[in-house]
């Protein structure tokens, strides 16, 4: 009965409802005096009662189990308070790309980016150079930067309507793979990959045209985080589980 790890919120849950947001070994450590400090209390109850039905007074100064549970809290209380994590500490690293100079007018004044930046499209992340330009790239799809803002929009919408999901026939050994591109889509007489349009009943084997976005896997949602200029995704049936790295494969079942 202890404490449950939630990695994506990077904190241990108590009992369903407690959060702590802090290291694992001290999540763990406090999840095990928390546990244990339980079976205790139940122990001097249980001696409590026992005696008190031989007419007799608990003695809990004297009980060596309880004396040694004591020293133990008292140890841990003399401990400096843990060190808290911020669930941004979590991030992975992201190597921002080279800016592409061979595009780069010196004409062009330094323009830093907007507190609160407009949306990308899903799977872009915005960068700046050294004089404070912004510049556009999707690392996962190792996709070259670029100083022109990527289109969000195409004709069959944006990428955040659609989903991909396999539809490989049972037994099959390949695994579909998605690249954000036209060519990266299914044959349809293999039926590797189908794409899905959330906001109908549509579906296609082709990749849609939805400007420069990525389209997620089956099961992912996304969400932009202005101050980093980039999404990160959650998966609401992997226990809410959140990630920066752009998702590879669907939800199961």
């Amino acid at each position: 009965d202890g404490p449950t790890w939630e990695a994506g919120q990077h904190q241990a849950v108590f009992e369903h409802w407690l959060g702590l947001r802090a290291k694992l070994a001290t999540s763990a450590a406090l999840g095990a005096l928390r546990s244990t400090t339980r079976l205790v209390l139940q122990y001097a109850a249980q001696r409590t009662f026992e005696r008190k039905a031989e007419g007799e007074v608990a003695d809990h100064a004297a009980d060596e189990c309880l004396s040694e549970w004591r020293a133990c809290v008292r140890t841990v209380a003399e401990l400096p308070p843990p060190e808290r994590v911020s669930t941004w500490e979590c991030m992975p690293v992201v190597r921002a790309p080279p800016p592409p100079w061979a595009l780069v007018a010196p004409a062009i004044p330094p323009v830093p980016p907007p507190p609160m930046a407009q949306e990308l499209p899903v799977g872009w992340v915005q960068f700046a150079d050294e004089a404070g330009r912004p510049y556009f790239a999707c690392p996962h799809f190792s996709i070259p930067a670029r100083w022109e803002r990527p289109a969000t929009y195409g004709p069959d919408g944006r990428a955040a309507l659609w989903r991909w999901r396999s539809s490989s026939p049972a037994g099959a050994d390949a695994a579909p793979s998605y690249a954000p591109a036209p060519a990266a889509a299914a044959d349809p007489g293999t039926g590797m990959m189908c794409f899905v349009r959330l906001d109908s009943q549509h579906s296609q084997f082709h990749h849609p045209s939805v400007g420069d976005g990525c389209v997620l896997p089956l099961g992912w949602q996304s969400n932009w985080d202005p101050l980093r200029l980039r999404h990160y995704y959650w998966n609401r049936q992997a226990d809410a589980f959140t990630k920066w790295d752009f998702p590879s494969e669907p939800t199961p079942g």
